[in-house]
């Protein structure tokens, strides 16, 4: 990617993740049971904004804050920092850490760390940031969860992604055939083509389609030719759908 391409996907990223966030959830089993998905959640953009103005990072593509309320037995809110890594960076568990401290700081109130590890590296799982001497009994750990999307890359778990009906399997999807296709465009606008069928296919609505359209459509760039090859393919598609989902206007 280029840099243009490359700002285009961290927008796609940051879009996505406010589109599909109970979704997203939801591949977090033990952080989706404790959440009471039927009260609003609040993403705390500008505060966040704010809190991490001068922490440096390596390789993100988004990171978002936000309020959820836990279930009905606990009757309290807590804030879920929810981070896209997008490649190998060393020190990130200490930055979740700090994090972590200026989000207590600044709301007084708990907060959940999560990571979507979206890089190439099958062995590189943070998950744990500790400072300390044990020798001398002062010993600090903060743990945070992380989902690994290279995990979904096996035959069978992409086939649970296929069934799937959640919104964020097409994130997956698509994340993890730009990746495949690379160095390959013609294999890259056939992937392209399927993953945007596919949001027809299963009966999503219209806006559902025009959100993970434009994440698929940033993920997947393809060569101008190619990209108008399968602009004219799509307006067919729909064509004989007899819808009109995704425009140029739609996009913007």
């Amino acid at each position: 990617m280029n840099n243009s391409e490359r700002a285009n996907y961290v927008s796609a990223w940051n879009d996505v993740i406010e589109a599909c966030f109970i979704d997203i959830i939801k591949y977090m089993p033990d952080v989706y049971k404790e959440i009471d998905v039927e009260l609003p959640y609040e993403f705390l953009n500008q505060d966040f904004q704010e809190i991490r103005r001068d922490i440096e990072m390596i390789g993100e593509y988004t990171s978002k804050l936000v309020r959820v309320w836990l279930n009905q037995e606990k009757e309290d809110w807590i804030l879920l920092h929810l981070h896209v890594q997008a490649e190998y960076f060393e020190d990130l568990p200490g930055k979740m850490f700090i994090h972590s401290g200026r989000i207590f700081q600044h709301f007084k109130q708990h907060s959940l760390t999560i990571v979507i590890l979206c890089d190439e590296d099958k062995n590189w799982r943070p998950d744990e940031f500790s400072h300390g001497h044990e020798a001398f009994g002062t010993v600090l750990r903060f743990r945070f969860g992380n989902l690994k999307l290279l995990d979904f890359n096996s035959s069978s778990r992409w086939q649970e992604l296929e069934k799937s009906d959640n919104l964020f399997a097409n994130v997956i999807m698509a994340h993890l055939k730009a990746l495949e296709t690379l160095q390959a465009p013609q294999q890259r606008k056939i992937w392209k083509t399927k993953l945007t069928h596919r949001l027809y296919e299963k009966g999503l609505e219209e806006q559902d389609i025009r959100n993970l359209y434009k994440f698929i459509d940033k993920a997947l760039i393809l060569p101008e030719p190619l990209e108008k090859e399968f602009w004219e393919e799509l307006k067919q598609f729909e064509s004989e759908l007899n819808v009109t989902y995704i425009t140029k206007e739609t996009l913007d």
